[in-house]
């Protein structure tokens, strides 16, 4: 009798680890973490003519580097705030994805009045 309850509660016991998936690797357990943005890198391609304005980033290219070594465009960037270029005169142009910012310089044509 105390064999068939020792083996009753073994099995039991089995059952219920295997149903908690204890017998599966770790890797199989949890999600692969996802790759998080480490850097970006800001260029700036648009016009330098005097009282062009920098408002939002349809003449920018964000590059972005992740943890994984992965390079790629991000998303949900923004520009931190619009300048107006004036001629000679050096702006530091900087984007904001999240909680990584980067910065371009740009430099508006002609020489500074």
């Amino acid at each position: 009798m105390k064999k068939t309850i020792s083996a009753m509660l073994g099995a039991a016991m089995l059952i219920a680890l295997g149903s908690c998936g204890a017998g599966e690797p770790a890797e199989q357990k949890s999600e692969a973490a996802q790759p998080t943005l480490s850097s970006i890198t800001v260029n700036y391609t648009g016009s330098t003519d005097p009282d062009t304005t920098i408002s939002d980033l349809s003449n920018m290219e964000v590059t972005g580097q992740y943890s994984d070594g992965a390079t790629k465009t991000p998303e949900g960037c923004e520009l931190l705030s619009p300048v107006t270029l004036k001629p000679g005169t050096t702006y530091l142009v900087t984007v904001v994805c999240g909680s990584v910012t980067g910065d371009t310089t740009v430099t508006g044509s002609g020489e500074a009045q």
